[in-house]
């Protein structure tokens, strides 16, 4: 698993992600230059990227946030602050070997 971050704003981050095409993409949604609901919306678009898992992860805990996020195609919506244990059920242990214990929360 290799992991790339964090990113200073919503340019360079889909630079990255077109550069290197990861599996998954943690995504503040309050990111400056274009907002994380935006770099999502332009990785589902994009035929090369729609298969990459977008997750939400913010401090936005309103209702009409969540709906945007499910709108443009977030695959999860995690609240700040994640605990570190939350991400190693979202992808496993690398560490350990363990396995991913769950699937992302929907937004």
């Amino acid at each position: 698993m290799s992991v790339y971050g964090p990113l200073t704003n919503g340019f360079v981050a889909l630079d990255v992600i077109r550069r290197f095409r990861p599996d998954f993409v943690l995504c503040d949604l309050g990111l400056p230059g274009q907002s994380g609901f935006h770099v999502c919306a332009q990785i589902k678009a994009d035929p090369e990227l729609r298969g990459v898992k977008v997750l939400a992860l913010t401090a936005y805990t309103d209702i009409t946030s969540r709906q945007r996020a499910r709108d443009v195609g977030f695959d999860g919506y995690y609240v700040k602050p994640l605990h570190p244990d939350a991400l190693a059920d979202l992808f496993g242990d690398p560490r350990t070997g363990q396995p991913p214990k769950n699937e992302p929360h929907t937004p």
